[in-house]
């Protein structure tokens, strides 16, 4: 199945272990066909690829890479000038009311869901 014989013998137990849990759970209806899906393990997956790579690293295919080298080309930037304009700044008088002016009282959190200060009995008051 696998073409290892630990693979078929894992996937053995694991469908053994899925009827369990099924009988456990389901008052004696044992799940048939509902084997959990067997996660593939990085680290069997690392070697695979560890010898895939070994067995193409060959001494004999090994190619000298030339090293290519590229000119760079200068780009030559134009500075343009620019004339500065002076601007006179004007200073604004703001008017200040006179008088005291009242604050926006803030909505409390409290008034929510205590309307009353817990007399009326709101929710949770």
């Amino acid at each position: 199945m696998f073409g290892c014989s630990v693979g078929r013998k894992k996937k053995r137990s694991l469908k053994n272990r899925a009827g369990k849990r099924a009988r456990k759970s389901s008052g004696g209806k044992r799940a048939r066909g509902s084997m959990p899906r067997r996660r593939k393990s990085r680290k069997r997956k690392r070697r695979k690829r560890r010898k895939r790579r070994k067995r193409k690293r060959r001494k004999w295919r090994r190619r000298r890479r030339r090293r290519r080298r590229r000119r760079r080309r200068r780009r030559r930037r134009r500075r343009r000038r620019r004339r500065r304009m002076r601007r006179r700044r004007r200073r604004r008088w703001r008017r200040r009311s006179r008088g005291r002016r009242r604050r926006k009282r803030k909505k409390s959190r409290i008034r929510k869901w205590m309307p009353n200060g817990g007399v009326e009995g709101g929710r949770g008051g």
